[in-house]
């Protein structure tokens, strides 16, 4: 059970920040797609600290803080690769994925 807890927090952890650069409009509300699935991570590392304790919940967090350096820094990487000459998409990527690493840094 804490390994699906702990897979679930870091997914969770790492779907938010990439999805935060959307911005989306729900009910009259707009607010980052992220907030939605974001919540539940509180949700979550509240469990495993009620769970395994306190102990264990920070190894769990500083577990998805390294998850998410990583993440920023492959995507800052993928940009800059050259790009195959067919693939019309560069634009796009490093538009949406650019800015990953200034959400991941504001939510650390």
């Amino acid at each position: 059970m804490l390994y699906f807890l702990i897979g679930i927090y870091i997914a969770c952890e790492l779907i938010a920040n990439i999805t935060a650069v959307k911005i989306v409009d729900v009910g009259g509300i707009t607010v980052p797609a992220a907030v939605f699935i974001y919540a539940l991570t509180f949700t979550l590392i509240d469990l495993i600290n009620e769970a395994f304790g306190k102990a264990q919940a920070r190894k769990i967090i500083w577990t998805a803080f390294a998850a998410n350096l990583l993440l920023a820094a492959y995507i800052q990487l993928t940009i800059k690769l050259p790009a195959a000459v067919f693939w019309p998409n560069q634009n796009a990527y490093t538009t949406t994925l650019g800015s990953t690493w200034r959400i991941i840094a504001a939510s650390l």
